[in-house]
């Protein structure tokens, strides 16, 4: 039971995130702007944006344990913000 309360902050920021995201992509369609300059097949797009975002977690719990020691709700709450990103970048890849 405590395991799945250190992790409702993520669950929490990632639908957050995701939501946000996608009201912003709706006005402003930046997420397809970005996937237009991507020099990427269509087929792997999704596997390069999981893919970014799991990079961006290592490396961001990386400097968060060894370099400035951030907590592990900040870390919690900073993963789930970038996998809300991805997967609203993944939704998108395949829609076009």
């Amino acid at each position: 039971m405590n395991a799945i309360l250190k992790v409702l902050p993520m669950l929490f920021t990632f639908l957050v995130s995701y939501i946000i995201l996608m009201k912003i992509d709706e006005k402003h369609f930046l997420i397809i702007k970005i996937d237009s300059k991507l020099k990427i097949k269509k087929s792997y797009k999704p596997v390069f944006y999981s893919s970014a975002a799991l990079m961006l977690i290592l490396i961001f719990s990386g400097i968060g344990m060894y370099i400035v020691n951030f907590s592990e709700m900040s870390l919690y709450i900073l993963a789930g913000l970038i996998l809300g990103g991805a997967l609203n970048f993944i939704k998108i890849a395949e829609k076009n």
